[in-house]
Order: C-alpha cells, then structure tokens, then sequence
C-alpha cells in the first residue's frame, strides 16, 4: 500500500482467493487471486511479459498455520511440516524467480525483495528451536545468492536480495508477541516504509545481499 500512496501502480498476487473488498477496490491495485505457486509459470509469466517492473516484493511464507507452530524441541520435528516450511518459505520465492527469468534481457534493472528472516542466520542461532522455519529461511537466503551470482552474468544491471523485515505486527508474528518488547513490533504500514527505503538505496552490486530493513548487512 506504500507504493500505492507514492503513486505507483501496484500488481499483488497472492494464493488467496479473497480479499477485502475495500482493499480490494482501492486505485492503482491491480490485484490476482488464486495464483498457487504451481501456477506460477502459467499465470506469472505472461504478467511479467506484457509489464515492465522496477520493484517486486516476495511475501509470501508461513511460520504457523492449523493449530501447527515451529518445533520448540528436535522431539517435535516432523518430516511433513518441514517440507510446508521448505513449500511455503522457498518453492513459491523459486517460482517467482524462474517466471521472472523468463521475461527479463540483459537490459533490465528489476530490483526484486525477498522477505527472508534474522532467524534464517547460521551465525545469529543463539536460540534454537524453530527448526524448520530456521532451515527454510536459510535455504531461501542461499537460493538468493546463487540466483544472484547467475543472474550478474546474464541481467548485470538486475539485483535481488533477502530483506530482513523486522517484527512486524502480523498473524505471522501473533501468537509469539506476548514475550516481545513493544518498540520490537513495527506497524505494517512502518515495516512496508521501510522495506520500500531499503530496495531504492540497493544498487545490482548489492545483488545476493542479506539486509536487515535499515540497509544493514546480516551475516549469514
């Protein structure tokens, strides 16, 4: 919505398949329901053809859903739920990316913004637990690199980063909030001001970069 008040014209998709209507009616919101990640190359590709766009914002993911939250213990470790997070958090990043592949030249300046996670650090892990979500996250930042390291060679003047967002005030954050210091949990509407400052400062030698949302450097 940030973009939208600076003016810009704005393309959301997303895998629901509704939204409020008074989002939804908003100007410059040009919105696509229903688009599952397997879905991907059949509806992303011809959007991304017939428009030209200077910024994408990857936010899709998940931490929690249907009762299910990240593993506390390694006894709570599941295969099944460590391959939602692997879906949620990379394959649906990864098939964004491949569609965007497709209709990019050597000519063009896309500066694409991955919401990746601190907690997706090897070197920050002080805390453990999470596993799944943890290993997603770092598979996501490490598909970013390599993405970025192929795409210096083919679209030199493209970029595309993980974006650490920060706490945002979320249903994604909800159930963990009790415990947070309050100045630790930023308003959507703060969070989207921020990440839009971060991508407009990142020039494509930054390209393969893990930034937290005030442009800083996170280890990996």
């Amino acid at each position: 919505m940030h973009h939208q008040a600076l003016g810009h014209d704005v393309v959301c998709v997303t895998s629901q398949t509704s939204i409020d209507p008074n989002v939804r009616s908003l100007p410059q919101l040009d919105w696509h329901l229903d688009c599952h990640y397997e879905a991907y190359s059949t509806r992303l590709v011809p959007l991304l053809s017939s428009n030209r766009f200077d910024q994408i914002y990857h936010c899709a993911g998940g931490l929690h859903w249907n009762g299910r939250l990240p593993e506390k213990s390694i006894a709570q470790f599941s295969p099944d739920f460590f391959l939602q997070n692997m879906q949620r958090n990379c394959l649906s990043a990864m098939a964004l990316v491949q569609s965007l592949d497709q209709t990019m030249n050597k000519s063009s300046e896309t500066k694409v913004a991955m919401l990746s996670a601190m907690v997706g650090s090897i070197s920050d892990n002080q805390l453990g637990g999470w596993y799944s979500y943890r290993a997603s996250k770092a598979a996501l930042n490490m598909l970013i690199k390599t993405v970025s390291i192929e795409w210096k060679r083919r679209f030199p003047d493209a970029s595309i980063i993980a974006l650490h967002p920060g706490t945002t005030d979320s249903e994604l954050s909800r159930p963990f909030q009790k415990n947070l210091n309050p100045n630790k949990l930023y308003s959507a509407k703060l969070t989207a001001k921020r990440l839009t400052l971060a991508i407009n400062q990142v020039s494509s030698s930054q390209s393969g970069a893990f930034l937290n949302w005030d442009g800083g450097q996170i280890s990996w």
